[in-house]
């Protein structure tokens, strides 16, 4: 795609955050640099990786428009993109994966949106753009996600509503989508205005994020246009068990915005459920599912009942799963 050279008033910072991706590193960075978006610098910060990830990025040092970091010892991803967030010079940070490729156009599209949005609904609050992420496992089987909010003429993904369906999942389908930094896109000051990343979370930091940043009455916004191309794999560091302990870590962290202790409890149950069945550990899920019947049998069933629209999603996963564990 040619674009207009006058839209380039923005400088975009593209950040990098890396841990032992030796075999991907490189093409991710290729896929920063051959971004069609000329107005660029690019931030890898390597989280102190115990493989040859430092050394290949060490090689991009000579590139004017790239900066390299390293953390003195292994601090995690939310660390990492805070420490980007502050050293950025861009009016705007995308936020690439160590793992994934992005679209050449991507930076042009959702810079493109976040205007476009902006000077449509004439508002001052955060906004953040996602796009449509396709999923490889083993470099094979793929499934596509959905951004939150990829209509941009409405302005009705916005506020506390977005907290609620992260947590709850009570809310309507608009509010539905995939939350991932992986493609994420905004301006540099929204990021500081909603305090950047919780560093205490290693996993499900986007998730918290997005909470945190909902109740400061931010706008989510996604470019419908498969922009981000993410290589799934599961290494130790990434497993489900892992996953739900950050989960868990965020209803706590979050446990007043639930409406009741009843409810708290139930969507603890809830997530345990769905991990240990991820897990194949089915014995244990049945135990689960009968506490939760006991618990709160009708609300049960209208979960059962919402999750239909991404059922086929979660099955998905769920045969991908042991072939990729890594």
């Amino acid at each position: 795609m040619k674009l207009d050279n006058n839209i380039e008033k923005d400088l975009i910072t593209v950040g990098i955050t890396s841990y032992n991706s030796q075999e991907t590193i490189g093409n991710a960075i290729y896929s920063a640099i051959n971004q069609t978006w000329v107005n660029k610098e690019i931030i890898i910060v390597d989280d102190n990786s115990d493989d040859k990830s430092w050394e290949k990025i060490k090689e991009y040092k000579k590139n004017k428009n790239i900066r390299v970091f390293r953390n003195s010892e292994n601090k995690g991803v939310a660390y990492s993109r805070n420490f980007l967030i502050k050293n950025a010079k861009g009016n705007y940070i995308a936020f690439f994966d160590d793992d994934d490729i992005s679209h050449k156009d991507r930076l042009y599209f959702q810079y493109l949106n976040l205007k476009i949005y902006q000077n449509f609904h004439k508002i001052q609050k955060p906004i953040f753009c996602y796009s449509r992420t396709e999923k490889k496992f083993n470099h094979k089987n793929s499934i596509v996600f959905f951004p939150p909010g990829s209509d941009i003429s409405k302005n009705n993904v916005r506020g506390k509503k977005i907290a609620e369906y992260l947590l709850t999942g009570k809310q309507k389908k608009i509010y539905s989508g995939y939350y991932a930094t992986c493609s994420l896109m905004a301006k540099t000051e929204d990021f500081l205005f909603c305090n950047g990343f919780d560093d205490k979370f290693r996993r499900c930091e986007d998730t918290e994020f997005a909470i945190r940043s909902s109740l400061k009455e931010s706008h989510f916004i996604g470019v419908n246009k498969i922009l981000v191309f993410q290589n799934m794999s599961y290494k130790k560091y990434k497993s489900h068990s892992i996953e739900l302990d950050y989960i868990l870590k965020i209803f706590k962290k979050h446990s007043n915005l639930f409406n009741s202790k009843k409810e708290y409890k139930f969507e603890i149950l809830w997530n345990i459920l769905k991990y240990k069945i991820l897990e194949k550990k089915l014995f244990y899920a049945i135990t689960i599912f009968l506490k939760l019947c006991k618990l709160d049998i009708m609300h049960l069933l209208k979960k059962l009942f919402f999750i239909r629209n991404t059922f086929k999603q979660n099955l998905f996963i769920f045969k991908n799963y042991d072939e990729n564990l890594k």
